[in-house]
């Protein structure tokens, strides 16, 4: 089978510690964007993982599978790779700064603190509510 994800959001749930894997078989396609969300600075999320703080600490989740993936950044010439030709490697890595982990609404991977209620905001993410 083939798989593409043309700039949508993919949403996980964690489920007894863990995430299910999308097989997509043969051949799967992330492309992706520039796009910044101005609250948090970091890049908009491609894939969510919510309830993040349910995942089983210091183990690899595996989200997607298949004989072959391709990274396609849109907008920007030639920025291309997949784990064929490794034209771009870098794009992989840029791929992985679009995922975010929440808990409930809280994104738990960006704590941005610029004032006393981002305090608040973060605590919440990580689940201190003493924060």
């Amino acid at each position: 089978g083939h798989f593409t994800n043309n700039q949508g959001v993919m949403n996980f749930f964690v489920q007894d510690g863990r995430v299910a894997t999308l097989n997509a078989g043969h051949q799967a396609s992330m492309i992706f964007n520039n796009l910044v969300d101005s609250t948090t600075g970091f890049y908009k999320p491609l894939i969510k993982i919510n309830n993040a703080q349910n995942l089983t600490k210091n183990k690899e989740h595996v989200l997607v599978r298949a004989r072959n993936i391709d990274y396609n950044l849109v907008g920007v010439q030639g920025a291309s790779y997949d784990n064929i030709s490794a034209s771009n490697t870098n794009l992989q890595e840029q791929f992985k700064e679009r995922l975010a982990l929440y808990n409930n609404n809280n994104r738990m991977d960006t704590c941005v603190v610029r004032n006393t209620d981002d305090i608040k905001a973060c605590g919440m993410a990580i689940g201190d509510q003493a924060m």
